[in-house]
């Protein structure tokens, strides 16, 4: 966030080991890189070496919608290693054990409402 970009991945199907580890707890209590292998991109953003494909971005806008940010950015460059489809949000959500799939329907009902009301914020404020 600091340095303005980020790279973002697509999983293959069966990573959701990558999904509990990045994308439902909060980096500023743990490193979510210890231990994992990773390389870096064009834009100097660490990237992983076993995922379907990755975007490198550069941040254009951040929205504090209080207990996270939304990024809207450019794509600069990416790559893809392969043609399968990659993680989806049905995918996860039907095949994740029991108690994940509750803190996930809990998760998508509060970010849901609160990433629309910020994201319409913003293109009002663009409209001006």
């Amino acid at each position: 966030r600091r340095a303005g970009r980020f790279a973002l991945h697509l999983l293959w199907p069966d990573q959701f080991d990558l999904i509990w580890r990045f994308g439902l707890a909060s980096g500023q209590s743990a490193d979510k890189f210890a231990g994992l292998e990773w390389r870096s991109s064009p834009l100097g953003n660490p990237l992983l070496p076993d995922t379907l494909a990755w975007l490198d971005c550069r941040i254009e806008v951040e929205l504090d919608i209080g207990d996270r940010r939304v990024f809207i950015a450019e794509v600069t460059d990416g790559k893809s290693r392969g043609n399968s489809v990659p993680m989806t949000v049905n995918r996860l959500y039907y095949e994740s054990p029991d108690d994940n799939r509750e803190q996930l329907s809990r998760m998508y009902m509060h970010d849901g409402g609160v990433d629309a009301e910020a994201i319409q914020a913003w293109r009002d404020t663009r409209k001006s």
